[in-house]
Protein backbone atom coordinates (compact mmCIF):
# COMPACT_ATOMS: atom_id res chain seq x y z
CA UNK A 1 0.00 0.00 0.00
CA UNK A 2 0.93 3.96 -0.41
CA UNK A 3 1.97 6.50 1.31
CA UNK A 4 -0.43 9.86 0.02
CA UNK A 5 1.05 13.38 0.26
CA UNK A 6 -1.13 16.20 0.16
CA UNK A 7 0.56 19.78 -0.68
CA UNK A 8 -1.54 22.16 1.24
CA UNK A 9 -2.29 25.69 1.87
CA UNK A 10 -4.11 26.34 -1.17
CA UNK A 11 -6.63 27.05 1.84
CA UNK A 12 -5.75 25.99 4.52
CA UNK A 13 -9.40 24.75 5.55
CA UNK A 14 -9.69 23.31 2.13
CA UNK A 15 -6.30 21.37 2.92
CA UNK A 16 -7.81 20.23 6.47
CA UNK A 17 -11.09 18.71 4.48
CA UNK A 18 -9.71 16.87 1.89
CA UNK A 19 -7.73 14.80 4.56
CA UNK A 20 -11.26 14.80 6.06
CA UNK A 21 -12.48 13.25 3.20
CA UNK A 22 -9.48 10.77 2.51
CA UNK A 23 -10.15 9.07 5.97
CA UNK A 24 -13.91 9.05 5.84
CA UNK A 25 -14.07 7.47 2.19
CA UNK A 26 -11.52 4.89 3.52
CA UNK A 27 -13.44 1.68 4.22
CA UNK A 28 -11.43 -0.06 7.33
CA UNK A 29 -12.41 -0.20 10.88
CA UNK A 30 -9.73 0.28 13.03
CA UNK A 31 -6.71 3.05 12.90
CA UNK A 32 -3.94 0.82 12.03
CA UNK A 33 -5.72 0.25 8.38
CA UNK A 34 -5.98 4.02 7.59
CA UNK A 35 -3.55 5.71 4.72
CA UNK A 36 -0.23 6.73 5.60
CA UNK A 37 -0.64 10.45 4.67
CA UNK A 38 2.15 13.22 4.99
CA UNK A 39 0.41 17.16 4.94
CA UNK A 40 2.66 20.10 4.45
CA UNK A 41 0.04 22.78 4.71
CA UNK A 42 2.27 26.01 3.31
CA UNK A 43 0.06 28.95 3.06
CA UNK A 44 2.76 31.34 1.29
CA UNK A 45 1.58 29.88 -2.22
CA UNK A 46 1.20 32.73 -4.13
CA UNK A 47 -2.48 33.27 -5.35
CA UNK A 48 -3.05 30.76 -8.20
CA UNK A 49 -6.18 32.50 -9.84
CA UNK A 50 -3.68 36.13 -10.44
CA UNK A 51 -0.81 34.52 -12.14
CA UNK A 52 -3.02 32.34 -14.44
CA UNK A 53 -4.74 35.61 -15.27
CA UNK A 54 -1.40 37.31 -15.82
CA UNK A 55 -2.21 40.26 -13.28
CA UNK A 56 1.29 42.42 -12.83
CA UNK A 57 3.82 41.61 -10.35
CA UNK A 58 1.80 38.33 -9.37
CA UNK A 59 4.28 35.98 -9.17
CA UNK A 60 4.27 32.42 -10.28
CA UNK A 61 2.95 29.91 -7.92
CA UNK A 62 4.73 27.07 -10.01
CA UNK A 63 7.87 26.79 -8.07
CA UNK A 64 6.91 26.50 -4.75
CA UNK A 65 4.83 23.66 -5.83
CA UNK A 66 7.58 21.94 -7.60
CA UNK A 67 9.83 22.47 -4.44
CA UNK A 68 6.59 20.73 -2.59
CA UNK A 69 5.93 18.11 -4.55
CA UNK A 70 9.41 17.17 -4.36
CA UNK A 71 9.65 17.32 -0.70
CA UNK A 72 6.99 14.91 -0.20
CA UNK A 73 8.43 12.43 -3.02
CA UNK A 74 11.81 12.72 -1.08
CA UNK A 75 9.20 11.81 2.25
CA UNK A 76 8.18 8.65 0.67
CA UNK A 77 4.80 9.97 -0.85
CA UNK A 78 4.42 7.64 -4.12
CA UNK A 79 1.07 9.38 -4.38
CA UNK A 80 0.34 13.21 -4.42
CA UNK A 81 -2.54 15.69 -4.61
CA UNK A 82 -3.34 19.00 -4.48
CA UNK A 83 -6.52 20.20 -3.10
CA UNK A 84 -6.65 23.30 -5.51
CA UNK A 85 -8.45 22.94 -8.80
CA UNK A 86 -6.87 26.64 -10.25
CA UNK A 87 -3.00 25.26 -9.45
CA UNK A 88 -3.84 22.00 -12.01
CA UNK A 89 -3.78 24.34 -14.82
CA UNK A 90 -0.10 23.73 -14.68
CA UNK A 91 -0.51 20.33 -13.06
CA UNK A 92 2.27 19.07 -15.81
CA UNK A 93 4.93 21.40 -15.08
CA UNK A 94 4.58 20.71 -11.36
CA UNK A 95 4.18 16.97 -11.63
CA UNK A 96 7.53 17.10 -14.19
CA UNK A 97 10.16 17.69 -11.45
CA UNK A 98 9.39 14.16 -9.82
CA UNK A 99 10.84 10.85 -10.43
CA UNK A 100 8.43 8.13 -9.44
CA UNK A 101 5.52 10.20 -7.09
CA UNK A 102 2.18 10.17 -9.06
CA UNK A 103 0.28 13.40 -9.12
CA UNK A 104 -3.29 13.34 -8.98
CA UNK A 105 -5.28 15.66 -11.45
CA UNK A 106 -8.38 16.84 -9.61
CA UNK A 107 -10.02 18.33 -13.01
CA UNK A 108 -9.41 14.86 -14.77
CA UNK A 109 -10.71 12.77 -11.19
CA UNK A 110 -14.23 15.55 -11.70
CA UNK A 111 -14.29 14.82 -14.87
CA UNK A 112 -14.22 11.45 -14.82
CA UNK A 113 -16.84 11.29 -11.72
CA UNK A 114 -18.97 12.83 -13.57
CA UNK A 115 -18.88 10.67 -16.35
CA UNK A 116 -19.25 7.83 -14.51
CA UNK A 117 -22.81 9.61 -13.03
CA UNK A 118 -24.28 8.84 -16.82
CA UNK A 119 -23.52 12.81 -17.79
CA UNK A 120 -23.32 14.70 -20.20
CA UNK A 121 -23.07 18.43 -19.86
CA UNK A 122 -21.03 19.89 -16.88
CA UNK A 123 -21.85 23.05 -15.45
CA UNK A 124 -18.43 24.87 -14.41
CA UNK A 125 -18.65 26.72 -10.98
CA UNK A 126 -14.76 28.04 -10.42
CA UNK A 127 -12.14 30.58 -10.24
CA UNK A 128 -11.60 33.13 -13.14
CA UNK A 129 -8.13 31.62 -13.42
CA UNK A 130 -10.07 27.98 -14.21
CA UNK A 131 -12.87 28.96 -16.35
CA UNK A 132 -10.57 31.28 -18.41
CA UNK A 133 -7.44 29.04 -19.14
CA UNK A 134 -10.21 26.81 -20.26
CA UNK A 135 -8.34 23.64 -18.79
CA UNK A 136 -11.48 22.20 -16.77
CA UNK A 137 -12.99 22.40 -20.64
CA UNK A 138 -10.67 20.60 -22.02
CA UNK A 139 -11.03 17.64 -19.09
CA UNK A 140 -14.42 16.97 -20.00
CA UNK A 141 -13.93 17.59 -23.73
CA UNK A 142 -11.11 14.41 -22.98
CA UNK A 143 -14.53 12.60 -21.06
CA UNK A 144 -16.21 12.97 -24.25
CA UNK A 145 -18.60 15.76 -22.20
CA UNK A 146 -19.95 19.06 -23.30
CA UNK A 147 -19.46 21.67 -20.45
CA UNK A 148 -21.24 25.42 -19.88
CA UNK A 149 -19.51 28.27 -17.54
CA UNK A 150 -21.64 31.21 -15.97
CA UNK A 151 -21.93 34.52 -17.29
CA UNK A 152 -19.96 37.50 -16.14
CA UNK A 153 -22.43 38.76 -13.45
CA UNK A 154 -22.58 35.17 -11.89
CA UNK A 155 -19.14 34.66 -12.21
CA UNK A 156 -18.32 37.71 -10.02
CA UNK A 157 -21.16 36.04 -7.34
CA UNK A 158 -18.98 32.87 -7.74
CA UNK A 159 -15.81 34.84 -7.10
CA UNK A 160 -17.44 36.67 -4.15
CA UNK A 161 -18.19 33.11 -2.74
CA UNK A 162 -14.87 31.72 -2.94
CA UNK A 163 -12.74 34.92 -1.70
CA UNK A 164 -15.41 36.98 0.40
CA UNK A 165 -16.42 34.17 2.70
CA UNK A 166 -15.17 30.92 2.77
CA UNK A 167 -11.23 32.04 2.05
CA UNK A 168 -12.27 35.06 4.27
CA UNK A 169 -13.18 32.87 6.96
CA UNK A 170 -17.21 34.40 6.90
CA UNK A 171 -19.73 31.92 6.39
CA UNK A 172 -21.47 32.98 2.82
CA UNK A 173 -25.47 33.51 3.32
CA UNK A 174 -27.90 30.47 2.68
CA UNK A 175 -28.42 29.87 -1.07
CA UNK A 176 -25.60 32.29 -1.96
CA UNK A 177 -24.95 30.42 -5.66
CA UNK A 178 -28.56 29.54 -6.09
CA UNK A 179 -29.09 31.81 -9.31
CA UNK A 180 -26.00 30.44 -10.62
CA UNK A 181 -26.94 27.04 -10.42
CA UNK A 182 -30.20 27.83 -11.97
CA UNK A 183 -28.79 29.87 -15.16
CA UNK A 184 -26.32 27.00 -15.57
CA UNK A 185 -29.01 24.60 -15.46
CA UNK A 186 -31.17 26.61 -18.33
CA UNK A 187 -27.41 26.73 -20.32
CA UNK A 188 -28.00 22.69 -20.36
CA UNK A 189 -26.14 21.20 -17.62
CA UNK A 190 -27.02 17.55 -16.97
CA UNK A 191 -24.98 18.19 -13.43
CA UNK A 192 -22.98 21.28 -11.37
CA UNK A 193 -19.12 21.12 -10.78
CA UNK A 194 -17.66 22.58 -7.42
CA UNK A 195 -14.69 23.14 -9.41
CA UNK A 196 -12.99 25.27 -6.57
CA UNK A 197 -11.86 23.64 -2.97
CA UNK A 198 -13.39 26.76 -1.47
CA UNK A 199 -16.29 25.57 -2.96
CA UNK A 200 -16.65 22.70 -1.05
CA UNK A 201 -16.84 23.84 2.02
CA UNK A 202 -20.41 26.24 1.30
CA UNK A 203 -22.41 22.98 2.24
CA UNK A 204 -24.10 22.64 -1.22
CA UNK A 205 -26.34 19.58 -1.48
CA UNK A 206 -25.03 16.80 -3.49
CA UNK A 207 -28.41 17.16 -5.40
CA UNK A 208 -29.62 20.61 -6.51
CA UNK A 209 -33.27 20.57 -7.96
CA UNK A 210 -32.83 16.84 -9.37
CA UNK A 211 -29.36 17.51 -10.58
CA UNK A 212 -26.37 16.17 -9.04
CA UNK A 213 -24.01 18.23 -7.81
CA UNK A 214 -20.38 16.51 -8.48
CA UNK A 215 -17.58 17.97 -5.81
CA UNK A 216 -14.04 18.17 -7.23
CA UNK A 217 -12.89 17.33 -3.29
CA UNK A 218 -14.59 13.86 -3.30
CA UNK A 219 -13.76 13.25 -6.61
CA UNK A 220 -9.94 13.85 -5.37
CA UNK A 221 -10.14 12.29 -2.17
CA UNK A 222 -11.89 8.86 -3.35
CA UNK A 223 -9.02 8.96 -6.23
CA UNK A 224 -6.78 9.16 -3.71
CA UNK A 225 -8.07 6.41 -1.86
CA UNK A 226 -8.32 4.01 -4.91
CA UNK A 227 -4.27 5.51 -6.15
CA UNK A 228 -3.32 4.26 -2.29
CA UNK A 229 -4.37 0.82 -2.88
CA UNK A 230 -7.07 1.23 0.03
CA UNK A 231 -10.30 -0.17 -0.28
CA UNK A 232 -12.85 2.61 -0.75
CA UNK A 233 -16.64 3.03 -0.01
CA UNK A 234 -19.11 4.06 -2.78
CA UNK A 235 -19.87 7.20 -3.37
CA UNK A 236 -21.91 7.45 -6.48
CA UNK A 237 -24.90 6.51 -4.75
CA UNK A 238 -25.08 9.43 -2.93
CA UNK A 239 -25.34 11.76 -6.23
CA UNK A 240 -28.52 10.03 -7.01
Amino acid sequence: MKRLGIIGGMGPAATADLFARVVDMTDVDTDQEHIDIVVLNDPTVPDRTSFILGKDTSPSFVPPLQDKASQLEEMGCDVLVMPCNAAHVRHEEIASVLKHAKLLNILKETASLANSLGCGCAGILATDGSIESGAYQRAFEGALMTSVVPDAEDQRLVMSAIYDYVKAGRKAPMGYLDAVCDHLIEKGADCLILGCTELSLLGIDRVYDGVPVIDSMDALAYASVLACDYPVKDILSEYC
